[in-house]
Parts: C-alpha cells; sequence; structure tokens
C-alpha cells in the first residue's frame, strides 16, 4: 500500500481513510524506520600476539 497515494488521496480528493489503511500505512512506516535506524554489526578487532 503505498502511503504516500493513500495520504494525497484524502486530502486532495477527499477519499476517506479506512481504520485498516491508517494501521497499514503505520506498519509500513514503522518497517522503513526499523531497517534505517538498525544498529550496525560489530567489527573484530585483532588479537595482539607476542
Amino acid at each position: 500500500m503505498p502511503v504516500v497515494s493513500t495520504a494525497l488521496g484524502a486530502l486532495v480528493l477527499g477519499e476517506q481513510l479506512t481504520v485498516r489503511a491508517v494501521v497499514g500505512a503505520a506498519v509500513v512506516l514503522a518497517g522503513v524506520f526499523l531497517v534505517k535506524h538498525r544498529p550496525k554489526p560489530r567489527t573484530a578487532v585483532p588479537l595482539l600476539t607476542d
């Protein structure tokens, strides 16, 4: 579900937003947030040997 298309349809065309559309948009945005802000993997530190 394209979030921008749904929002523009509601604002410009006066379409009615349903609970399902709002929940779907929230899930999509949360997924994008999680992917963009996931922690970076740690790099290995070499061991010092004599």
